[in-house]
């Protein structure tokens, strides 16, 4: 099965230009800022801000609650296995959740594509090249992702009917793989504001 997407940009300069896969599984997944790999060439994520963390934790605190009623796992900013045959890549999604029936990690203990993927826009990133990361995720088996931009007050859905619909200002980042789970965009920007 071949990907219907290939985004192969970053969201900043390369780190290394070449490094084996082996070598990053060994020895960069734990590095601080987060890297990616694509096919030999390792990028930074961005150093994470205020508005950044502050979403990340309100996004995980309501997955964490989720996660104690439905089961499953969450985090931040987890490496994860979006690799396709020959195409080899490992991203970091801010924020991931893996729904209790779904297979989490290959033999090797590496994550496999999470049910929920969260990217929040950081300084000086694209937003374009965020949408093409979100659609990305879905061509790779994650089956929703919400792109949040903290600055400008919006929120994207990329699902099974949704490729980057605008989540207006006073609803919910909500879910068909997750029943019940209702994060109120309201809440979201007043902690930003008052935090």
């Amino acid at each position: 099965m071949a990907p219907m997407s290939a985004y192969t940009g970053s969201m900043t300069a390369p780190v290394k230009t070449r490094v084996r896969e082996e070598d990053y599984l060994a020895t960069m997944t734990d590095e601080k800022p987060s890297l990616e790999f694509v096919n030999g060439e390792v990028f930074q994520k961005p150093v994470v801000k205020r508005s950044h963390l502050i979403v990340a934790d309100e996004v995980l605190a309501a997955l964490r609650d989720y996660r104690r009623r439905a089961g499953g796992v969450s985090g931040p900013e987890a490496t994860v296995n979006f690799s396709w045959d020959a195409d080899r890549r490992y991203r970091v999604p801010d924020v991931a959740y893996w729904a209790a029936d779904r297979p989490l990690a290959q033999e090797n203990g590496i994550l496999l594509p999470p049910t929920v993927a969260v990217e929040i826009r950081s300084e000086g990133q694209s937003i374009d090249d965020l949408r093409d990361m979100c659609r990305e995720y879905r061509s790779r088996g994650v089956d929703v992702c919400w792109l949040i931009d903290p600055e400008a007050r919006i929120a994207e859905v990329f699902d099974a009917t949704r490729d980057g619909e605008t989540v207006p200002s006073d609803g919910a980042l909500e879910a068909e793989a997750l029943p019940g789970f209702k994060l109120e965009l309201p809440g979201l920007w007043h902690s930003l504001a008052n935090s």
